[in-house]
């Protein structure tokens, strides 16, 4: 079987990684900051940071979510918070293939 694939487009805003990368078009599932804020507002304009922080708490538990359903629950490292950050054993990567 396939090792699954998490894919991440970063960079900053107005980069073009939604035009050039457009992973909604590939049909897995992704988060959007920016579409994710226009959602709630009716506009990608004059976004408040209040919820770009929220929608940023979002985006990051989806990434979490997807990265422990691949991680045993038992490896799995908190922080201070008791927020997840990854997996403790040096041998898991999640369940997920990585490169550059």
């Amino acid at each position: 079987m396939a090792r699954p694939r998490m894919i991440v487009v970063a960079g900053p805003p107005g980069s073009g990684k939604t035009r050039y990368f457009p992973v909604t078009a590939i049909g897995v599932a992704s988060f959007n900051i920016d579409d994710r804020c226009a959602q709630i507002l009716g506009s990608y304009r004059a976004i408040p940071r209040d919820v770009r922080r929220a929608v940023a708490k979002e985006c990051e538990r989806f990434v979490l979510d997807h990265i422990e359903r691949r991680c045993p629950p038992d490896r799995l490292l908190p922080d201070a918070s008791g927020s997840v950050r990854g997996c403790a054993r040096s041998d898991c990567s999640g369940g997920f293939e990585t490169r550059s």
